[in-house]
């Protein structure tokens, strides 16, 4: 691991989480789309601007990338992007208002 990496997200004290395995899903080729949205939907899929996102250091392959918000907006969800290993960050109420985590 970069030291210097190291040593910023020691200062971030972004907090370690475990990946969430999960076995139903499998790796596809291709991507889903959404049906397309009514006018005056205010579904994600309809939605422009930025995309919310959380920022994980996969230590699994030692390095960082974004995870985002999930269609029904109750977890934040990715993989890592060299082994595909899953992880999901749950958001509720009480909470934290850290931005940057670590994936085991």
């Amino acid at each position: 691991m970069n030291a210097d990496f190291k040593s910023q997200l020691d200062r971030l004290n972004a907090p370690r989480i475990a990946a969430e395995r999960d076995v139903s899903l499998s790796r596809k080729q291709g991507r889903e789309t959404a049906p397309p949205a009514e006018a005056g939907d205010s579904s994600p899929a309809n939605r422009t601007g930025p995309r919310k996102f959380l920022g994980v250091y996969f230590r699994c392959c030692t390095i960082y990338s974004r995870i985002y918000k999930n269609a029904t907006g109750t977890a934040y969800e990715g993989r890592c992007p060299r082994c595909g290993k899953p992880t999901k960050i749950l958001i509720g109420t009480g909470g934290t208002s850290n931005r940057f985590f670590e994936a085991e």
